[in-house]
């Protein structure tokens, strides 16, 4: 009897270290769970939102609902841009994208802050949906607009079916010729048989060189003084007649201004070099010509 009461009294004391155990385990899961209720989580975001709401809808937009500043939420959908180009095909839709780029996908764009705030990373699936199908759309339209003609590999040679310019000329001509009438050409033949071809001379035309002539002012007398002016010069300076009038210098006042002002003069000769209009030797011909002809008079 003895035996039993000790082996009976064994099981009830693993059975205890057992219950034990157990009530420990489960006092542990409970604080844990306790503790992680007492630390706020941010709201979860409704299954329905697929898309960025206008504003003027009732519905809150992506940005509204992430409660982030326009500057942060421009960050992510860049951010979230690079990786779809980098990792997706854009010319598919996002329901058509091969498993493991998207996994690529996800796992590159997990790293940014924004999204660990989030729960079941719902902002990223909703703004990459968005952004892919758009962009399938805008390619498929562009290509739709602008037919690009892509070879059929199943047909056979179709470069036997094309025909270069020479080929399509030359059919053209002979038909032409063929259209013909047929009536006496029997002397012609025996013509072109014994006459050597002549070339056709072609004909000369002569080339008329036009001499560009100085345009002159309205008020023609005046603008003479500053042609004598050039004229008067060693050697003559004439052709930059156009060149004073196109300037602004169109009288005889004009020069005397030039003369007299020396700070005018080389702002007025320098700006002329810079032009590519005058040259330095040119430029002292001038200094010196506007010295002695008007500034003592």
């Amino acid at each position: 009897m003895t035996s039993e009461y000790a082996v009976i009294s064994h099981k009830l004391q693993q059975q205890a270290k057992k219950d034990w155990h157990v009530a420990v385990e489960t006092i542990k899961a409970q604080i844990v769970s306790n503790q992680r209720e007492l630390v706020p989580k941010p709201p979860r975001k409704p299954a329905s939102v697929s898309c960025v709401y206008p504003p003027g809808s009732r519905q809150e937009s992506l940005l509204q609902q992430m409660g982030e500043y326009n500057e942060d939420f421009r960050a992510f959908t860049l951010f979230v841009r690079e990786n779809a180009k980098k990792f997706l095909d854009l010319n598919e839709l996002w329901n058509n994208q091969q498993k493991q780029n998207i996994a690529k996908f996800h796992k590159a764009c997990m790293d940014y802050p924004l999204l660990r705030r989030f729960e079941d990373a719902w902002p990223l699936d909703t703004y990459a949906t968005m952004y892919v199908d758009q962009a399938h759309y805008h390619q498929y339209h562009a290509a739709k607009s602008d037919p690009v003609v892509v070879p059929n590999p199943g047909r056979k040679s179709d470069k036997s079916k094309t025909l270069n310019v020479t080929e399509v000329s030359a059919k053209i001509s002979s038909k032409r010729k063929q259209t013909r009438p047929q009536a006496s050409t029997l002397p012609r033949i025996i013509l072109s048989s014994t006459t050597p071809p002549q070339k056709k001379k072609q004909k000369v035309v002569p080339v008329v060189e036009l001499q560009r002539l100085p345009r002159r002012s309205s008020k023609t007398s005046e603008s003479l003084e500053v042609l004598k002016f050039l004229r008067s010069l060693k050697p003559s300076q004439e052709p930059l007649y156009t060149t004073f009038i196109e300037a602004g210098v169109v009288n005889q006042q004009y020069l005397r201004a030039l003369a007299q002002n020396a700070k005018a003069r080389t702002l007025f000769l320098a700006k002329l070099e810079r032009d590519g209009k005058l040259k330095c030797v040119q430029s002292a011909l001038l200094e010196d010509g506007l010295a002695s002809t008007y500034r003592c008079s």
